[in-house]
């Protein structure tokens, strides 16, 4: 029987890198997933603490990170999943 739901299974997409170089405070993340709409949250990659950054939603393909000070070479691990 059908219920009247419909629906559209599709898959989800992921990306996760190392960002930082010590001296960028803006970083576009190229990711690919093609949906601007994402979520996207960074950590301390020694840690696994959570990182409050501005986060830009850019473009289908793109995400862009902000931060007040530069992180260090490959101090931030980004998450991105669209």
């Amino acid at each position: 029987s059908n219920l009247g739901v419909t629906a559209t299974l599709a898959t989800t997409l992921t990306y996760q890198g190392l960002i930082g170089n010590g001296s960028l405070t803006s970083i576009a993340v190229n990711h690919a997933i093609g949906n601007q709409f994402v979520q996207a949250q960074a950590y301390e990659n020694s840690t696994g603490n959570k990182v409050e950054c501005q986060i830009t939603l850019t473009s289908a393909s793109q995400t862009t990170f902000s931060f007040n000070v530069a992180p260090a070479s490959n101090s931030i691990r980004v998450v991105i999943i669209g």
